[in-house]
């Protein structure tokens, strides 16, 4: 009996040995079943990645290729932006970004982004620069493509007087400052030529001559110089200036159909120059006898030949061109920035406006400067009462339904006639310049267009009137009315304090 159980038990023993070693067999087998699932479904999981960072990547590639042949027929239309796209059962987002470094040099991302799983979204980012050589060209070689610094903290460089004759206009090409003035002393000089040398940051007076009574605005190209005098004949002067040291004139042109008025606006581009005067008041004159917009044909500069004119019936007090379209900065209480439509110059046709009184506190003070950088305009104004906004960004993609982006106070002293005499955009700063008794220059932080930024250290105050700025490099050099004609200003290594 005792053999039995004893023989019964090991039975059992056996048996519970043997379904142990079943169950963990199973459990391996299950293990290898579930481990070799995990495998293939990983293996799928990044083939399935692989596919689409190929596809992902195909689609920045081809939206480069899009952007390159867009920014070769209009630069200034690649602009951000951002739309989806679907492809099987994946939603692309798309999104562009573009910094105008320059007018003519671009910063362009492009940036594809997707959901591989609710929980691992997944991009592709890529980022090039884009030179517009055609916009170069048309602006006569006058365009610096260089990015700016930080400019948090600007001081004064080097400075120079030519005897307080007081600059009016201030042009820079290849490290000659090419300066206007009108003082209206007989037989004194009106255009003065110095050389900046950046590595001893000295400034050299190389040239001084006298050609009128006095010259109101200059802009500068590649080996010639385009001038407006500061009487009622011979508004329009032409310079070689091939050897910079011994600038010579080469052509004059008294503006047709003028009775009186004095040229206070020039602006070049692709071979014609553009002219603005002050206020012709003349209600009985026959049309295009009184007008103060006036389009020359330089393509030959030893020979303008004026090819038309449009009546504003304002100030027209600064000028720039792009395309088909010129741009206005004038003192008419609605229409402080015109738009016309240049491209027949005998049939000239306003087809926007820009009235800042529109703008919440918006006032009715002249537009004095302005400056044109991808699709947005930037413009300042004479000093506005109380808190009212002398700074506009208006958004000008569509030149016939100008927009605004955002406006903003300056602060500029009260006393005197203050305003705006000066804008240059790079990068995300826009540097103004103020014809004013003590501020001279203000940087205004513009990375969120809507929101124009200054701070007190990007500030740089002056004790003397700022007429003009021009930027080359990382410098900015402006002529003023009094005192030190011709200034450098640059970014200090230090911090602001």
């Amino acid at each position: 009996m005792k053999r039995f159980f004893l023989k019964n038990k090991n039975l059992t023993l056996k048996n519970g040995a043997a379904t142990l070693e079943l169950l963990i067999a199973f459990a391996i087998l299950v293990l290898n079943i579930t481990a070799v699932m995990l495998i293939i479904n990983g293996s799928q999981s990044i083939s399935i990645d692989s596919e689409t960072n190929r596809e992902a990547t195909l689609k920045v590639k081809n939206s480069f290729e899009e952007i390159k042949i867009k920014a070769k027929n209009n630069f200034s239309q690649v602009v951000s932006k951002i739309e989806t796209e679907k492809s099987g059962q994946l939603d692309y987002t798309k999104e562009l970004k573009v910094l105008d470094i320059t007018n003519c040099k671009k910063e362009v991302t492009n940036i594809i982004s997707w959901l591989a799983s609710p929980v691992r979204p997944q991009k592709i980012e890529l980022t090039t620069l884009l030179g517009d050589i055609s916009g170069i060209n048309k602006l006569g070689g006058d365009c610096d493509s260089t990015s700016p610094g930080n400019w948090g903290n600007p001081t004064t460089l080097a400075q120079a007087s030519f005897g307080g004759l007081g600059a009016t206009d201030i042009d820079v090409h290849n490290n000659f400052i090419y300066l206007t003035s009108a003082s209206g002393v007989t037989l004194k000089e009106d255009l003065f030529v110095y050389e900046f040398d950046p590595a001893s940051s000295i400034l050299n007076l190389r040239k001084k001559i006298d050609v009128s009574p006095g010259l109101n605005k200059i802009d500068v190209i590649t080996n010639t110089a385009f001038a407006i005098n500061n009487e009622a004949v011979n508004q329009l002067m032409v310079f070689d200036i091939s050897n910079p040291l011994s600038p010579s004139l080469v052509a004059s042109s008294t503006l047709p159909n003028m009775p009186t008025g004095i040229a206070r606006s020039i602006f070049y581009y692709d071979t014609f120059i553009y002219v603005g005067t002050g206020y012709l008041p003349c209600a009985s004159c026959p049309p295009k006898q009184n007008n103060e917009f006036h389009i020359y044909d330089v393509s030959n500069p030893g020979n303008p030949v004026w090819k038309g004119s449009f009546d504003a019936d304002t100030n027209i007090n600064d000028i720039t061109v792009r395309d088909n379209y010129a741009y206005l900065a004038t003192s008419h209480d609605k229409k402080e920035i015109m738009i016309l439509d240049v491209s027949d110059p005998d049939n000239i046709a306003l087809v926007g406006v820009f009235d800042a009184q529109d703008v919440p506190s918006g006032a009715g003070e002249d537009a004095t400067s302005l400056y044109l950088t991808g699709n947005k305009l930037y413009f300042g104004r004479k000093r506005a009462p109380a808190s009212r906004p002398d700074f506009y960004i208006i958004d000008v993609m569509s030149p016939t339904n100008p927009s605004l982006i955002a406006s903003k106070n300056l602060g500029m002293p009260s006393g005197g006639v203050s305003k705006v005499s000066g804008i240059e955009v790079k990068n995300n700063l826009a540097f103004v310049g103020l014809d004013s008794a003590t501020v001279g220059l203000k940087i205004i932080d513009v990375s969120t267009p809507a929101l124009p930024y200054h701070s007190t250290c990007m500030t740089l105050n002056l004790l003397e009137n700022l007429t003009a700025l021009d930027m080359s490099r990382d410098y900015i050099f402006s002529s003023h009315s009094i005192n030190n004609e011709v200034r450098v200003t640059y970014e200090q290594t230090s911090t602001c304090p």
